[in-house]
């Protein structure tokens, strides 16, 4: 497999998440008076987290056959992973009651709605589908639902509060503006896409040829693990 461009896509993805954790992290808001001062850790730390992530699935693939005699690993990286959305979440909660949306109460329960679904579709796939599928579709659910909507979800409550800002004449608001529309537009849509399209050799695909195998890496990993792997020719 050519791994050239998936090198770039994870290297690069990691280390955008990875640099807004440490500078977040390294923000001095002691003294700050706005009231999203004490939400950026959440944010930090779904940075840090995510890049770290990111990193360590990059690691996966490039030594897979190192790594298949370790039974729980993908388990692992799929649990990693919906933490690191969940910290991202957790952090568009927070930022609702910034908003001043009248309408984010209902916004809220329609959320712990969705939660509580996919939960529930969780547990009923588990005992239906074999664990390398299983964890495949689990990640690629995980990244649409929690990651892009968590995403968007701040990254719409980031530019409505710096609105609020605007109109208080906080200079703060054009960064938190910038930074909610690179939430709401940027990743993880463009990581998302280009991962789901791309097949165990390195090749992008057309949707209706790439089934429900989303994740290769993962299935690549437990199939060499149970010894159902790719045979060697001759």
């Amino acid at each position: 497999m050519d791994t050239l461009p998936l090198f770039s896509i994870y290297l690069l993805y990691g280390m955008a998440f990875f640099a807004m954790g440490i500078a977040i992290g390294f923000r001095d808001r002691r003294h700050s008076r706005l009231a999203i001062a004490p939400l950026l850790p959440l944010l930090g730390a779904f940075g840090l987290l995510h890049g770290l992530h990111e990193w360590s699935e990059l690691y996966l693939i490039l030594f897979a056959d190192s790594l298949a005699t370790l039974p729980y690993l993908p388990a692992l990286q799929v649990i990693k992973l919906w933490l690191s959305f969940i910290l991202l979440g957790y952090f568009a909660w927070r930022m609702l009651p910034l908003t001043g949306w009248r309408w984010y109460p209902a916004l809220k329960k329609g959320l712990l709605l969705i939660l509580l679904l996919f939960v529930c579709d969780l547990i009923l796939r588990a005992r239906q589908q074999e664990s390398a599928l299983f964890l495949a579709q689990s990640a690629s659910q995980i990244r649409w639902l929690f990651g892009l909507g968590s995403a968007t979800l701040a990254g719409a409550a980031m530019i409505q509060y710096s609105r609020h800002l605007l109109s208080h004449g906080q200079a703060a608001a054009n960064s938190l503006a910038f930074t909610g529309v690179a939430l709401k537009v940027g990743d993880p849509k463009i990581h998302t896409f280009a991962i789901d399209l791309y097949n165990e050799r390195g090749q992008f695909v057309p949707s209706e040829e790439r089934g429900t195998d989303m994740y290769p890496c993962l299935r690549r990993v437990s199939l060499r693990r149970t010894g159902q792997g790719e045979k060697p020719e001759g």
